[in-house]
């Protein structure tokens, strides 16, 4: 799984609750706080350099998305978004 927010996670937690689904590894730096027992990507590698690989990856996922709009959009409007997991 990459990604862990929106439909997707009402829809893969909802699985877990009911028992159709386990999370096996946490594709993130750090825990995520709802999930302490399941180890993060970062815990199951071994060598330095494969570290090095997978904390790449994951960077990519730390910067998150980019927001679009119409070309006519206000740049005003980007500013309700500064700082906020949207």
């Amino acid at each position: 799984m990459s990604g862990w927010s929106g439909p997707g996670r009402a829809y893969v937690r909802d699985r877990m609750g009911r028992g159709e689904m386990r999370l096996l590894v946490q594709m993130s730096p750090i825990r995520d706080p709802l999930h302490t027992e399941t180890p993060t990507i970062i815990e199951l590698v071994s060598t330095p350099d494969a570290r090095q690989i997978v904390q790449l990856v994951l960077d990519r996922m730390t910067l998150g998305r980019p927001v679009l709009g119409p070309p006519a959009s206000r740049p005003t409007g980007s500013r309700c978004c500064a700082g906020r997991s949207v």
